[in-house]
């Protein structure tokens, strides 16, 4: 599944479907053989570029061939082509990750209240990816999908070999499902041969045009990713959670693994030498599970918004580290980083306008005029929110999209996910002399706990270049207790 980025102004927009799980089994021991030749000699070819794109040159898919091999020309660039495609997602997963995080500590060096012990983010080298799997993208110019006649087959699919001018034609029969999704469609002239078990497996595709049905004006919902709930939106719903079952399951997963690692060192000191794995079938489970429970919560909070445009937080897991190893396992598990992959395909494939925005530093903006203070987030349970009421939440996450990147995004949902009260903002810039008389009540208080004193009904406060600031809610003037 595949998502193309739609062009401006466009109501429409363009998925790329995959069709998995196609079983090759009428295929003869020769055929075999021969496919089997050629996957080995086009995993070794196809390593070799993988490294010299990701340590030596630039990935390059028109590249000029450099490594002598028993394949042919075009087989060649299709090995190119494969290699650098999998150098650039290496590049791009290694390099944007430390650029963002460069890009937000330039961001706060200029900021007045920066603090000076920070450290700057460096670069750490990622391993170069090692093929472990044969997989083969290969495209009609070495790969061909042909419709069967008169067989029981649907089709034929013509495999270039080694041998020049001997191609195998492979049978493929598809399953009732499979004649299902594919009825109607266009299939596209590149195919994926994939190779688990000791058996092959197709992967075909098509595209598909899907048009945007939400208007423009519609109500925004926004979305934060965490791991007590998977999912919770702007009007203070939540979806999907991994604590419970999904968390014991995990920590008896880390457990066993845990026990497998000692015997395997016990193992490795008396000189044996064939260890036992780390991995185990319940943890493969475990994993599988999890990305089933994130995908029944995306569906309901989409089932429950099907008329909402979706803003949800620009997520980097990569990222995240805990001090503690037992954190580093529990935040691995909950494989945090699919939730905003799945809610970007799943708006897509239902016609549903989505956004993905910054939430650097949001939660310490004020939402009327977005002035960043590190006091209007003193600790992690105290949030200081200019004239949000919850659940009703007069300030609409649609400034959110017209004011760019997530503006007040992690600042509303995480006080949505407190249910926090109504507080003012405690932005420095926004005292200003009082023209009646500097009343404790007409200007926004400073207090070690982090939130504001209460404002009188109908007073405003007004920044010095004439802009409303943080319009007042009637708060009380007794100070509130930080939020637990």
């Amino acid at each position: 599944m595949k998502l193309r980025q739609p062009p401006l102004n466009s109501q429409t927009q363009m998925l790329t479907k995959a069709v998995t799980h196609i079983r090759l089994g009428e295929v003869n021991a020769g055929k075999l053989a021969a496919l089997d030749a050629l996957a080995e000699t086009y995993l070794a070819l196809c390593q070799q570029y993988v490294t010299l794109f990701c340590t030596g040159e630039q990935p390059d898919k028109f590249h000029p061939p450099l490594f002598a091999t028993s394949l042919s020309v075009r087989w060649h660039r299709v090995v190119i082509q494969q290699a650098a495609g999998i150098a650039q997602s290496w590049r791009t997963n290694a390099y944007q990750d430390y650029l963002e995080n460069l890009a937000a500590y330039q961001e706060a060096k200029a900021h007045p209240d920066f603090d000076p012990d920070l450290p700057a983010p460096t670069w750490r080298a990622w391993n170069t990816p090692t093929l472990r799997r044969t997989c083969i993208q290969a495209n009609v110019n070495v790969v061909a999908l042909e419709p069967a006649q008169d067989s029981t087959f649907d089709y034929w699919l013509r495999i270039s070999t080694l041998e020049k001018r001997q191609p195998i034609r492979v049978p493929v029969k598809l399953a009732d499902y499979h004649r299902k999704v594919l009825a109607g469609k266009t299939l596209n002239t590149s195919v994926t041969l994939n190779k688990r078990g000791g058996e092959w497996w197709l992967t075909l595709s098509y595209d598909e045009v899907v048009e945007i049905h939400t208007e423009p004006a519609a109500p925004v919902v926004g979305v934060d990713v965490g791991i007590a709930n998977f999912l919770t939106t702007s009007d203070g719903k939540h979806y999907g959670t991994f604590h419970g079952k999904l968390r014991d399951r995990q920590k008896r997963d880390r457990e066993k693994r845990r026990r497998k690692a000692k015997l395997r060192q016990c193992l490795e000191k008396k000189g044996v030498q064939k260890l036992p794995s780390v991995s185990s079938r319940s943890g493969q489970r475990l994993a599988r599970h999890v990305r089933q429970e994130i995908n029944r919560a995306v569906n309901l909070c989409l089932d429950e918004h099907p008329d909402a445009q979706v803003a949800y937080e620009q997520l980097s897991v990569a990222t995240m580290k805990f001090k503690a190893r037992a954190m580093n396992a529990y935040l691995y598990a909950s494989n945090l980083a699919h939730v905003p992959n799945q809610l970007a395909w799943v708006t897509a494939k239902r016609g549903l306008s989505s956004k993905r925005v910054k939430s650097a530093y949001s939660s310490q903006e004020c939402s009327r005029c977005h002035y960043v203070d590190r006091a209007n987030r003193p600790d992690q349970q105290t949030f200081c929110v200019s004239s949000v009421a919850f659940p009703s939440m007069p300030i609409s996450t649609q400034q959110l999209i017209s004011n760019g990147d997530g503006m007040m995004l992690s600042l509303l949902l995480a006080a949505t996910n407190r249910k926090s009260r109504r507080y003012s903002c405690r932005g420095i810039k926004h005292r200003i002399p009082d023209p009646v008389g500097r009343s404790p009540t007409a200007r926004l208080v400073r207090s070690s706990t982090g939130v504001g004193q209460g404002q009188e009904s109908g007073q405003r406060n007004v920044c010095p270049d004439g802009w409303q600031l943080c319009e007042s809610v009637a708060l009380s003037r007794k100070r509130h207790a930080p939020l637990r």
